[in-house]
């Protein structure tokens, strides 16, 4: 894999734009579990904590030279980023079955799917 230069494209696209969109999210995330900590809410919360996991990880690593370091953040960016919206559907579904049909078991299943599915994709 090769580690392209940092330019200040890459500065204004990592720092500022997705430095903005994770602290949205870090705020968005807040204000929901300040309201109430009922599972809908935890789930709803869940796709944006997610999503800034990853983005905070893409901060990291941007900087960083060592190649296998960078790989290794690369994928955990990657795994959080796609993680969120499953969070997203599965607060759809209880929005839509509520959520005593879509029980815990059912959210771990289809959660544990996606990260099946993450794994074959980049080690088939």
């Amino acid at each position: 894999m090769e580690i392209p230069k940092f330019t200040l494209v890459g500065l204004l696209t990592v720092y500022i734009v997705q430095g903005s969109v994770f602290a949205i999210f870090v705020i968005i995330a807040y204000k929901i579990l300040k309201r109430s900590k009922k599972q809908i809410n935890i789930i709803l919360s869940s796709f944006f904590i997610s999503a800034a996991i990853g983005l905070s990880i893409n901060f990291i690593y941007v900087l960083l030279i060592d190649e296998q370091v960078v790989l290794i953040l690369y994928y955990m960016t990657l795994f959080f980023i796609f993680l969120a919206p499953i969070f997203f559907l599965i607060f759809n579904l209880i929005i839509l079955k509520s959520e005593n049909k879509f029980s815990k078991r059912k959210q771990l299943i289809t959660i544990s799917i996606r990260f099946y599915c993450f794994l074959h994709d980049f080690y088939p």
